[in-house]
C-alpha cells in the first residue's frame, strides 16, 4: 500500500506544481455487494457482503472544460483486500 501511495504523489505533485488549479482530497465509505456469486445474479435472498473503501484522489484542472481526476482505493471486503 505504501508503494502506491508514494507513486501516486510523485505523480501528483509535479502536476500539482505545473498546475494551479489542482485539488486533492481523501474519500472512504461503505462497500455493500448484493449478489450471489454461484448464481451470478441478484435474487430474492442475496448474500450480502460488507465492506470499506478509503483512498486519496487529485483533482487537476487541464482547462475550463477538462479535469482529470486519478486516484487511488484501497477496499476491503472480509478477507478480500485490494488496491
Amino acid at each position: 500500500m505504501k508503494h502506491y501511495l508514494v507513486c501516486f504523489l510523485l505523480i501528483c505533485i509535479p502536476i500539482y506544481k505545473a498546475q494551479s488549479q489542482t485539488d486533492f482530497g481523501i474519500k472512504g465509505g461503505l462497500n455493500l455487494t448484493f449478489f450471489k456469486v454461484i448464481d451470478a445474479g441478484f435474487g430474492d435472498d442475496p448474500e450480502v457482503e460488507v465492506g470499506y473503501y478509503a483512498g486519496v484522489f487529485a483533482d487537476i484542472q487541464v482547462n475550463s472544460d477538462l479535469s482529470i481526476q486519478p486516484e487511488v482505493l484501497y477496499i476491503g471486503l472480509n478477507d478480500f483486500k485490494f488496491i
